[in-house]
């Protein structure tokens, strides 16, 4: 029995370093194809935000706070998951902690007309500003 885990023990090993210079190599030909263009590079949302903020001169805090006062006037939607901003004609999205997932885009807002909120308001055609 303890052949047997030794054996697989070892094979265990020899896999992880097989699938590690395989997942080495691909990078290399990922890279190979970004720098021949063949491949558009990839760019995080952090980078994004970080360019925004330190190249654009965006104050994204402040974006920050005016997320989370729009999140704090909003009206739940019945599925508890959704928030319906009147004065914005914003949808957001928020999970059960309250923490600000996305927001819809007005098409997206837009496709929630004649849908009633927990409060019992209906969101009408001229509620999008």
């Amino acid at each position: 029995m303890d052949e047997d885990n030794h054996d697989l023990s070892a094979i265990e090993t020899l896999l992880a370093g097989r699938l590690s210079a395989i997942r080495r190599r691909k990078e290399r030909l990922r890279r190979r194809r970004v720098e021949a263009g063949l491949e558009e590079r990839g760019v995080t949302d952090h980078a994004v935000i970080r360019y925004l903020e330190r190249v654009k001169g965006v104050d994204i805090e402040a974006i920050r706070a005016e997320l989370r006062q729009i999140a704090s006037e909003a009206v739940q939607a019945k599925d508890g998951e959704h928030h319906w901003h009147a004065e914005t004609g914003t949808i957001l999205i928020l999970e059960a902690d309250g923490r600000i997932v996305t927001i819809l885009s007005r098409e997206q807002a837009e496709k929630w007309t004649g849908r009633k909120m927990k409060d019992g308001t209906v969101i009408t055609a001229e509620d999008f500003p």
